[in-house]
């Protein structure tokens, strides 16, 4: 965990969810996990921003994205996640470090 946190791994894919709001953020994470694990990707960057401008309710896509993926259909696939260290992000990136089959890594169908 201390290696995931602290940026030892390097990221091979990154997904953006700035702006959107709560189900097109749902939508796009469990599309880009879907595609990073049909590619074998081990190690990706989520930026979920901080919430700075997410008014009175505060930031709801940093919790979105916790939810997401420890939970199924995504939990299975994830190893590990955390903030990112503050030079990658901090607090507005979550680093993801997916099971890998190395069996089907890079394989399509």
């Amino acid at each position: 965990m201390w290696a995931l946190r602290h940026g030892r791994f390097g990221f091979e894919a990154e997904c953006d969810l700035h702006g959107l709001r709560v189900e097109g953020a749902r939508r796009r994470l469990l599309g880009f996990v879907a595609e990073c694990v049909r590619q074998g990707v081990r190690a990706a960057r989520v930026i979920c921003g901080r919430g700075v401008h997410s008014g009175s309710d505060g930031p709801v896509l940093p919790d979105l994205v916790a939810h997401t993926l420890a939970r199924p259909p995504v939990a299975g696939r994830v190893l590990a996640f955390a903030p990112t260290s503050s030079d990658q992000g901090g607090e507005g990136a979550v680093a993801v470090l997916f099971r890998v089959d190395h069996g089907h890594r890079g394989k399509t169908g």
